[in-house]
């Protein structure tokens, strides 16, 4: 496997989808795995960053 800098995590209740990036924002991989997979795959892979997906709500008082 290239080297990946950067996995984007899209967050599920059983499963995540990961999109993995090389340093030149390249596409790597593109997988599907369970909460198992996810520490087994993060044990082999070298140091990098991650990112989750995130959302904020704003209320407005009218």
């Amino acid at each position: 496997m290239q080297e990946v800098t950067l996995v984007a995590i899209d967050l599920g209740k059983h499963s995540f989808h990961l999109h993995g990036y090389d340093r030149h924002g390249k596409a790597v991989f593109l997988r599907k795995v369970s909460r198992k997979q996810l520490v087994e795959l993060f044990i082999t892979l070298q140091p990098c960053s991650v990112v989750m997906e995130a959302c904020a709500c704003v209320f407005r008082r009218t």
